[in-house]
């Protein structure tokens, strides 16, 4: 019985990841599903799918910088105010001007896609002052399974409430995840007091920019060569797959005219695979 006890620490983690996971999981799939009803493209739903990691791709310099000189705390804070925001205020926008829905579901695509980045590598760097070394490989056991979970439910949930509501009132819903993890957040219990009150340098020749923090990790990259195959494989991976991203929506929804439900269900195939992985 032990083996399965899981400390508060540890069950507030989990908590962030899902209902991080499991709300954005919905919407996201809300969305794509929308825009491949609407416009019947498949290059439209190409062009939300992309737009996540091209914002990604940009931001990454950011990301680090940030994660690396502010309190981790207070960033994952300001993200999810900011997703909570940017779905407030795209909910209010679509039921004002639902013509303009595409431009709307892109705007809301670059917002969620900027906050899950500083989110998700925030919490990820932060693992270390949230943890002792011992308990680290248990949580990254439990918080893989719990991210594979949410995915596999997100879309079959979603497909569940896609068929019941508009797309405005998914992002309403969607508030509601965040805040639930907004509120965990800050009763996380940071061990390590100096990224908890972190102080600011006033020498500025000290200062470290963006671009050299930047900089200094690509250099450490270019220093191992492990690393650089995991990630060019891993970039050559997704490229190619990103074929089956867009063309099995299209190819399931419009030629072989499977239900929101049927189709969640498909989608959510991948996922269950990701997590009856962590048992074996």
């Amino acid at each position: 019985m032990n083996k399965i006890k899981l400390s508060a620490q540890t069950i507030r983690l989990l908590i962030i990841k899902f209902t991080a996971g499991f709300g954005s999981g919905m919407l996201s799939f809300a969305t794509g599903l929308y825009i491949l009803h609407r416009t019947g493209s498949a290059l439209g739903m190409g062009v939300s799918l992309i737009t996540g990691p091209i914002i990604s791709l940009l931001l990454t310099p950011f990301v680090g910088f940030v994660v690396d000189t502010f309190n981790h705390r207070k960033v994952m804070i300001a993200a999810q105010i900011t997703t909570s925001l940017g779905l407030l205020l795209f909910g209010f926008t679509f039921q004002l001007w639902p013509a303009q829905y595409f431009a709307e579901l892109i705007g809301l695509i670059v917002i969620l896609q900027i906050t899950d980045n500083f989110l998700s590598t925030t919490l990820t760097a932060s693992l270390v002052q949230l943890f002792d070394s011992d308990e680290l490989q248990k949580v990254n056991s439990l918080n893989q399974s719990v991210s594979s979970l949410a995915s596999f439910l997100a879309p079959i949930i979603g497909a569940l409430v896609y068929t019941l509501i508009s797309i405005d009132n998914f992002a309403f819903i969607e508030i509601g995840f965040e805040l639930i993890a907004l509120f965990t957040i800050m009763f996380l219990r940071f061990k390590n007091a100096i990224q908890e009150q972190k102080p600011q340098s006033t020498d500025a020749s000290s200062t470290e920019t963006v671009w050299q923090n930047f900089r200094a990790g690509f250099q450490y990259l270019r220093n191992q060569r492990l690393m650089r195959i995991l990630i060019i494989s891993s970039a050559a991976i997704n490229f190619f797959f990103s074929a089956v991203n867009v063309g099995e929506p299209y190819f399931l929804v419009k030629t072989l005219k499977l239900s929101s439900t049927q189709y969640g269900i498909t989608d959510s195939s991948l996922a269950l695979g990701c997590f009856l992985e962590e048992f074996y």
